[in-house]
């Protein structure tokens, strides 16, 4: 099984507002917007295998905890290997959280 990371954080905006934003936080980041699935408040990305990356997948779930907050949960999975000696997929899930993090006010540290 490949490794896996996930980060859940709290922001200050509407579901629809932070669902919006996604595309371009992925594109920022490197990733591109895979299977999106209207009605729903998950949607994929994914960066191809290269001479750089192992390749990724992405899971983004969009919640609301209370009105006027959007909890935010991103999890990152290799597409090939068993190990993330670098720590890619971590690094990749704080990337994305720190793009929305400037962009939307944050209630995490």
């Amino acid at each position: 099984m490949a490794p896996r990371q996930e980060q859940t954080r709290i922001y200050r905006a509407e579901p629809a507002t932070i669902y919006q934003a996604v595309p371009a936080a992925m594109a920022s980041c490197g990733f591109t917007l895979s299977r999106p699935q209207p009605g729903s408040w998950r949607l994929f990305g994914r960066r191809g295998v290269n001479v750089a990356t192992w390749g990724e997948n992405l899971t983004l779930d969009i919640g609301t905890p209370a009105p006027g907050e959007t909890s935010l949960r991103i999890g990152s999975e290799l597409v090939l290997g068993l190990f993330d000696p670098f720590g890619a997929n971590r690094k990749n899930v704080t990337k994305l959280h720190t793009w929305f993090a400037a962009h939307f006010p944050s209630r995490d540290p």
